[in-house]
């Protein structure tokens, strides 16, 4: 038993240590344990670090490539898997009391998307659109993908966002991708921004049609050929 807690005591001034100060070498460290199949201490880190990289710089990669390796430390220590199962209920109870905002939301719908639970993301977006209006707006944004894919159009028609300012935004979003490819600080092609821009514009115009926004559709095919087709200098491209 003493033996035990003194392993437990090691593991928790390792975490403590390791994750003072949150940086980006912090998945790499965890990435490493994993690979030393050291699980315990693996979950135990991903914990510090979701925890400690909130509001910090690394907010997207705590939901994102964090909460990916940490689904994948599941399929090979189950603890993990439930851990992870565990936040989800927690936020979902926390939603369905109203007390909750977009930053638990958020957290939720990250979390069923590397449990491969979706639909229990839409089904508690129905939920706070019955029982808490004023508050599925605001939250709409997050399962927004997860409705078009499942071609939920009725509900998406209801909060869907102006689609020429969508439009907008994913030119905007092409342009800062070739400012970053001109300065040599993007690690990514031309071609691989082109096929981002193209696969999102394609979703965003079938959405618009699907909804019966005909006239808007119609404009950004317009806008859509104007700045993909147009008379730009080619090395801007």
């Amino acid at each position: 038993m003493k033996k035990f807690i003194s392993s437990i005591f090691t593991m928790l001034l390792f975490v403590q240590s390791a994750f003072a100060q949150v940086g980006d070498d912090d998945l790499s460290k965890i990435y490493q344990l994993m690979n030393d199949k050291k699980y315990p201490e693996a979950l135990a880190a991903h914990q510090a670090f979701f925890k400690d990289s909130k509001g910090t710089s690394l907010t997207a990669v705590r939901l994102s490539f964090g909460l990916a390796n940490w689904a994948e430390l599941g399929k090979v220590y189950p603890p993990a898997q439930a851990a992870l199962a565990k936040m989800a209920a927690e936020r979902k109870n926390a939603i369905y009391a109203g007390a909750t905002d977009f930053d638990v939301f958020h957290e939720y719908t990250s979390i069923n998307s590397y449990l491969n639970q979706s639909d229990e993301s839409i089904e508690t977006f129905l939920y706070v659109e019955k029982h808490f209006p004023k508050q599925v707006q605001t939250f709409y944004p997050l399962v927004e993908d997860i409705l078009i894919a499942q071609k939920r159009y009725d509900i998406v028609k209801k909060y869907a966002n102006d689609a020429i300012y969508e439009f907008e935004n994913l030119r905007h979003y092409r342009e800062n991708s070739l400012s970053q490819l001109r300065k040599g600080q993007a690690g990514y092609t031309l071609q691989q921004i082109n096929a981002d821009f193209d696969r999102k514009y394609k979703v965003l115009l079938e959405t618009t049609e699907k909804i019966g926004q005909q006239e808007e559709a119609s404009e950004l095919k317009r806008r859509y050929d104007a700045y993909m087709n147009g008379n730009l200098l080619r090395k801007y491209h």
